[in-house]
């Protein structure tokens, strides 16, 4: 065991281990900085890829739903300059009102106040009880939402312009209350009261513009509400639960109401990378997303392969290494064993000059030396073997 471990010692000291691993280190570690550098690369690479692709799609599936929205506010906005709308007779108003409902799937319910805020008539196109959320005088705040309608109101009446309201929300639909101001018949500068038309984003139309996308794999575009709920999706990757966990450093950001963004979210325990933009239209977001594997899906690939690469070039450079250490330390050690030579008084002993190099030129200095010492030491036994004949003559 003593034996052992004493040759493992000389083994870890030897001059030929140490300069093999400085030649393995100073081969591997380039290799695998430049390895992980490039593959850092790919990957932001192919995140902006992946980003630039869903911005495309974006941008045609918002061109598109924004001209349906622009299309739908200004049908209101026609229905809000109608005669029997500008009248304000509750009788004539619930005929009007109906028959527009049923001529559309935008629209979930319509409501139209006077200047003062009072009701005066409502439609729906599933139940009666459309202004409980609103209220019957949207001036009579007890919600944070009459609060909101109510400052959208104010500013239709005052700017007589199509107002959008985002912050209206219910149980049975999601979406946007879109105010238009309704003028007198006879002089068109005077606002008389505010037509007001509920939106909805999770009807046959808005569904048809989103089954239009042609999705990938498991790509997905969705509509969020300001929450993250999802309210109209097509695509494999969508996840089961209703509604995204959104960043709250983006929701915050005053500048994304006109940006567009894209992360990392959780999709039920599975990782997306997802691209969000921000709609004006519709008041809440459109959203691309598709699983973060399948998004690398060539990374994973280039990792593995680099794994292999990695792999081929430790055997390689190992075995490149330790042939450098023993073409550089078998002449030395040939020196080492021809100075133990000499020392000890071999100085018949010659090293063989195998190059021409400074190892060489240190071979032939020790040859010399060993030739030296072997003249030097022939030189010294004749005189020696003449003094002692010298001397056997003269006590003869």
């Amino acid at each position: 065991g003593f034996q052992f471990g004493g040759a493992m010692t000389r083994l870890f000291h030897s001059f030929r281990l140490r300069l093999g691993l400085i030649v393995l280190t100073a081969a591997l570690v380039p290799l695998i900085a430049i390895g992980v550098v490039t593959l850092e690369m790919a990957q932001r690479y192919m995140a902006q890829q992946t980003m630039r692709n869903h911005l495309a799609v974006i941008d045609a599936f918002s061109s598109g739903m924004d001209l349906y929205v622009d299309n739908q506010v200004d049908e209101l906005v026609s229905l809000a300059e109608e005669p029997n709308v500008q009248s304000l007779q509750e009788k004539k108003l619930d005929d009007e009102l109906n028959e527009f409902l049923a001529t559309q799937t935008f629209f979930l319910r319509l409501f139209v106040y006077d200047e003062q805020g009072k009701l005066v008539a409502t439609a729906s196109r599933f139940d009666k009880e459309g202004a409980q959320l609103i209220g019957q005088n949207v001036k009579r705040i007890e919600t944070p939402i009459q609060r909101s309608v109510a400052r959208a109101f104010k500013d239709a009446i005052n700017k007589q312009e199509v107002i959008r309201c985002a912050d209206l929300a219910r149980q049975e639909s999601k979406g946007v209350l879109f105010l238009a101001p309704v003028a007198d018949f006879a002089r068109g500068d005077k606002i008389v009261g505010v037509l007001a038309g509920e939106a909805v984003f999770d009807g046959t139309e808005i569904q048809d513009i989103v089954q239009s996308y042609p999705a990938r794999g498991s790509e997905y575009i969705c509509i969020l509400n300001e929450k993250g709920e999802i309210e109209a999706a097509k695509g494999k990757g969508i996840a089961s639960a209703d509604r995204f966990v959104l960043p709250q450093d983006f929701l915050a950001k005053e500048s994304s109401k006109a940006s567009v963004s894209s992360f990392a979210v959780d999709n039920n325990g599975r990782s997306d990378l997802l691209t969000l933009s921000r709609s004006k239209s519709l008041g809440g977001f459109i959203a691309i997303g598709r699983p973060a594997r399948e998004a690398f899906d060539y990374l994973n690939d280039l990792h593995a392969n680099f794994l292999v690469i990695i792999l081929l070039a430790i055997v390689m450079a190992t075995g490149g290494a330790f042939y450098i250490a023993w073409s550089v330390s078998q002449p030395i050690s040939a020196l080492t064993e021809g100075l133990i030579k000499v020392r000890d008084g071999v100085f018949s002993h010659r090293v063989e000059v195998a190059s021409e190099d400074e190892l060489g030129e240190a071979s032939q200095a020790l040859n010399m030396l060993a030739e030296t010492f072997q003249k030097k030491r022939v030189v010294g036994s004749i005189w020696e073997k003449m003094r002692a004949e010298v001397s056997t003559s003269g006590r003869d």
